[in-house]
């Protein structure tokens, strides 16, 4: 007999998956999961059927070409010579779009790089383009491999 991987208990054991993996545990912790189509034989590690080998298979990363939202690159400039063109104060074009003059005044000076969202409010309100798209290569992380940065991944690059 084995013990059962997650409480240790020594009994006879079944395949299960619990969370996306597959454990050998004993009847009680087998509630946890739903039984894998792997036969449990001591000693000797399991065969995976065919589809749970394409799932390990399966590529952490996937690279794909995406279409992505860049502000223009003469933004600034753009934007206060078409305030001026309305003839309206950095304050009164604030009011207008619901933002700090502030916000406008550093957007103006470069000395703040614009949301997508302010951006899209001031090309709704001048009705000029000011975000093109590009296309890049873009990496995906499959949704259970997302996990919290830690120190040895920000020393390690």
């Amino acid at each position: 007999m084995s013990s059962c991987e997650l409480c240790g208990k020594e009994e006879n054991l079944s395949r299960v998956k619990i969370e996306g993996s597959v454990m050998s545990v004993c009847k009680e912790c087998s509630r946890f999961g739903k039984r894998a189509s792997i036969p449990f034989t001591p000693g000797k590690e399991p065969t995976l059927s065919i589809d749970e080998q394409k799932i390990s298979n399966k590529k952490l990363q996937i690279r794909e070409e995406e279409k992505i939202e860049v502000v223009v690159s003469d933004f600034s400039e753009i934007l206060k010579r078409e305030r001026e063109k309305r003839e309206l104060t950095q304050e009164k074009l604030a009011k207008k779009i619901n933002e700090k003059e502030s916000v406008i005044h550093k957007l103006e000076s470069k000395h703040m790089e614009p949301s997508l969202k302010i951006v899209k409010k001031l090309e709704s309100f001048f009705g000029v383009k000011l975000i093109r798209k590009e296309s890049g290569e873009v990496e995906k992380m499959e949704k259970e491999e997302r996990r919290a940065l830690t120190l040895g991944d920000l020393f390690s690059k």
